[in-house]
């Protein structure tokens, strides 16, 4: 809360520089030399602060502290609220005069002589010391003064009410003010300081909502709920330390999401400032609901059930998840590399069927198996696939080729598209979609020691099924077949060991003496797909037992599986009314998509087929058809789209 607190009062920091200040500037902002005018006293009935604020009220009057620097508040320090010392030289019928020699200021009024010097405690009250609950500080140029204890001293009573500090001649409590009275109070001080900000720089989306919020969450006595109001597919711009602010104030209505984006930087206009404090306004005077429920709290987190799972276990566990639905990624150990034996398979898949795409070859040219495919050096090719046992001179389509790479998980097949890339085209396939973790140098048995061995990650191997089941590489009919490969993958002894019977297992398995892993594309019944890639491997490089370590695989898939199967596709509002109970929301490229429904007929907007679905970009049907959208969290996931035509 300290930190929010800290970005918050940046928000209002206009930076004063002052130079060549002697200490009776500090207090003056008049030369030594100059003379003093005779001050008239005014008797003042009653003056109100506002805690960080650079304004006070007095008598009715809204004034800055410090007219030469709005940067001048009165604050609290270890519960203590300190205002500047010029502001009690105006509004408290003082004169002040600066001894220089014993670095001192001096307040008379009247047969009252008070003494204090910066960074003491003590204080001088005519010829009696008087012991503060705090020093005067210097901050920001400015001498600051503990306002009870000067208050007290000089006869002044003060009282405390929600930020807001009323001092007094008379026995009027801040606590005396009507609901409504002290609402308008309150009102003003902020709408004061937003204004003024406003003229003085532009004003960020993030900062008045943290401050606007922050605001109301304090009249109103309440913490800030910890609660996903929204997801905005612009999430990473946001500053993570008012995310839940800019969430809140979305869903009081404070300010306006119009394309799903919070677009945090944006600078507000002098409307949408005046709509937003009419808002702010509105909520001082009636309460909002502010009773939230942190539904977090009722569902354990992924990567707990993953540690209760493995929490005995020696060898090592890689895991990497990535939702569709929610675009989130859950990752245990993730990035660690490792040798990826036969799971690098799908890199080539990938790369070969952008060629297809671009040209550069065809499914259905053919091959010619050669018995120098089934060697490397005098090195056998062995291992899974049945192309080593087949005639030379027998030919095969690509396509039948990379079938068998993926569904046999064929070494030959595997180094027959590997010569006809090349390793650079693999890798620069790879780096080019932010697979940087992966490198391919060598074919299958090839064990020359002049190139690096084959390395990846379980992250890396997730992000090449999203950008397949994406279509992002390649397009949707292409996609399809790729995916058949991998349906109709033999082995279906890990992530598919103990998966649920209504879920599809599209995936590619890899393994060695030492290692057994296996990635996935997870379909449901009911909602978006998952991918996951999941990696067992000896913690000290020897064999392992394989037949434990595919079960600990199968054990580890179940219960990812059946989390993400307990969250629903979002509902779907069109113009107020419910027309899906279950949208099918994904992200592509990190924006949101929802599958097309009846309502979209006639809309301009930009679709991608995934599978037999067309999903409509929720950015598209802004841009081209004058709507609105956004993506709730709470009370329940939605997607509401308003029709502003």
């Amino acid at each position: 809360m300290k930190k929010t607190i800290a970005i918050i009062l940046i928000f209002f920091i206009n930076i004063f520089i002052t130079s060549n200040f002697s200490m009776a500037e500090l207090f003056f902002y008049e030369k030594e030399e100059e003379a003093v005018e005779e001050k008239v006293e005014v008797a003042k009935s009653s003056i109100l602060f506002m805690v960080n604020s650079p304004y006070a009220e007095v008598n009715g009057e809204l004034h800055l502290l410090d007219s030469e620097n709005t940067e001048i508040k009165s604050i609290i320090i270890d519960g203590r609220t300190l205002i500047p010392l010029r502001f009690f030289t105006e509004n408290l019928g003082f004169e002040v005069e600066w001894d220089a020699n014993e670095g001192t200021a001096i307040m008379v009024k009247k047969d009252k002589t008070i003494r204090l010097k910066p960074d003491s405690a003590v204080i001088k009250v005519n010829n009696s010391e008087v012991q503060l609950d705090t020093v005067a500080r210097l901050i920001q140029n400015r001498v600051h003064v503990p306002l009870r204890n000067i208050c007290e001293i000089i006869g002044k009573k003060v009282t405390y009410r929600n930020g807001i500090i009323l001092v007094s001649d008379d026995d009027i409590s801040i606590e005396d003010y009507s609901n409504e009275e002290f609402a308008k109070t309150y009102f003003n001080f902020v709408r004061s300081e937003v204004i003024s900000q406003h003229k003085i720089k532009a004003v960020a989306k993030w900062e008045a909502a943290a401050y606007l919020v922050e605001h109301i969450l304090a009249y109103h006595d309440k913490n800030i709920p910890h609660v996903e109001f929204y997801y905005f597919p612009d999430y990473k711009e946001i500053p993570q330390e008012v995310y839940y602010y800019c969430g809140l104030s979305a869903y009081l209505k404070l300010l306006e999401v119009e394309k799903g984006d919070f677009e945090p930087y944006k600078s507000l206009t002098d409307t949408e400032i005046d709509q937003a404090l009419l808002r702010f306004e509105e909520m001082l005077k009636k309460e909002p609901d502010l009773n939230f429920t942190n539904t977090s709290e009722y569902k354990r987190d992924l990567l707990s059930i993953i540690n209760e799972i493995i929490k005995n276990e020696t060898d090592l566990i890689r895991i990497s998840v990535y939702d569709f639905a929610t675009e989130t990624i859950v990752s245990y150990n993730g990035q660690e590399r490792f040798y990826p034996a036969s799971l690098t398979k799908v890199a080539n898949l990938l790369c070969f069927l952008e060629g297809v795409q671009k040209g550069d070859f065809s499914l259905d040219n053919t091959y010619t198996l050669k018995q120098s495919d089934k060697y490397i050096r005098n090195t056998k090719v062995a291992g899974t696939g049945n192309l080593q046992f087949q005639a030379n001179g027998t030919e095969y389509t690509y396509n039948d080729i990379l079938s068998r790479m993926i569904s046999l998980s064929d070494n030959i097949a595997a180094n027959i598209i590997f010569d006809a890339l090349g390793s650079s085209k693999l890798n620069s396939f790879c780096e080019s979609y932010g697979i940087n973790d992966t490198k391919i140098y060598k074919k299958y048995y090839d064990g020359n020691k002049a190139f690096p061995s084959n390395h990846t990650t379980t992250e890396d191997l997730t992000k090449m099924l999203v950008l397949l089941e994406n279509r992002v590489s390649v397009e949707n009919s292409l996609a399809i077949k790729a995916i058949e490969f991998m349906k109709e993958t033999v082995n279906k002894n890990k992530i598919a060991l103990y998966a649920p019977e209504d879920v599809v297992i599209a995936n590619k398995t890899g393994c060695l003496s030492r290692f057994s892993g296996d990635m996935a594309l997870v379909y449901y019944p009911d909602r978006e797909p998952i991918a996951m890639a999941v990696v067992v491997e000896s913690n000290n490089r020897k064999g392992i037992n394989e037949t434990k370590a595919n079960e600990l695989i199968g054990t580890l898939s179940k219960e990812i599986i059946n989390y993400y199967r307990s969250e629903n596709g979002p509902l779907l509002y069109i113009d107020g009314d419910l027309v899906q109970d279950r949208a099918g929301l994904r992200f592509i490229d990190n924006r949101p998509f929802v599958k097309e429904y009846s309502w979209f007929e006639g809309c301009l907007a930009e679709g991608k087929m995934i599978g037999k679905e067309n999903y409509i970009s929720l950015d598209s049907l802004v841009r081209d058809n004058k709507c609105t959208y956004s993506i709730k969290e709470y009370p329940q996931k939605a997607i509401s789209i308003i029709n502003r035509n």
